[in-house]
């Protein structure tokens, strides 16, 4: 990714944060006044053998720099069939980053999904074009088929569907299996902030908050 890439994306990122209201913009202030997109999102002891989870690639510019950084294997989730074809262009010459062209849920299914850059989201509904996506089930299952045991890093963000994955998890149990989860959390979802209270007193019980930016990012370990 080129500077001016990166000075573009936080651009966007801060506009978009914006509009979540007066509450969580000391956050977004100090999210960005202590440079954490650059520093705490990479900040993890992976290397070459690790298995990373980027839920919701978008572009797949995250999962670049956590491989540049740690040339660890990356599986990238994207069910934008236009997004996922982008970064599988993107990665083409990269045998230990795997494109996958869905989405992780806590069901199989197909949905209408409205795009919108990295906004894109099954739970708004906007003018925008809207196209055909496929969701499939995180269980043990899919792990088997990916030839994947444990869980590294996962990092989410799929703009509201984070609550239904999270929760899917917690209760079958494969949430052991993942040591870190970078979460992006979305307040646009109904009863967003109470879901992810509830979230966050589960996710105690087996993992350890390790930083939190409200509404922004936060990263969870496993105890």
């Amino acid at each position: 990714m080129t500077l001016l890439d990166k000075i573009k994306n936080k651009l966007r990122n801060y506009c978009r944060w914006v509009f979540l209201g007066d509450r969580f913009l000391p956050e977004v202030k100090r999210w960005f006044l202590e440079q954490a997109d650059g520093s705490l999102r990479l900040d993890y002891s992976l290397d070459k053998n690790s298995v990373v989870f980027d839920v919701g690639g978008y572009e797949g510019s995250w999962a670049s720099d956590i491989y540049q950084k740690f040339e660890s294997n990356i599986f990238i989730f994207e069910p934008v069939p236009d997004f996922a074809n982008d970064i599988k262009t993107r990665f083409c010459n990269n045998k230990k980053v795997q494109v996958l062209a869905y989405g992780l849920s806590d069901k199989n299914e197909k949905l209408s999904i409205s795009l919108g850059g990295d906004n894109s989201s099954f739970y708004i509904n906007s003018k925008s074009k809207v196209v055909s996506a496929e969701i499939c089930e995180f269980s043990d299952e899919l792990l088997t088929s990916l030839g994947v045991k444990q869980i590294d890093l996962m990092k989410i963000n799929i703009e509201g569907g984070e609550y239904d994955l999270l929760e899917h998890m917690i209760k079958n149990n494969t949430i052991k299996l993942v040591k870190n989860i970078q979460i992006q959390f979305h307040n646009f979802v109904p009863n967003a902030i109470e879901r992810r209270n509830k979230l966050r007193l589960q996710l105690a019980l087996t993992h350890q908050e390790t930083w939190c930016y409200e509404f922004v990012w936060e990263n969870w370990k496993l105890k």
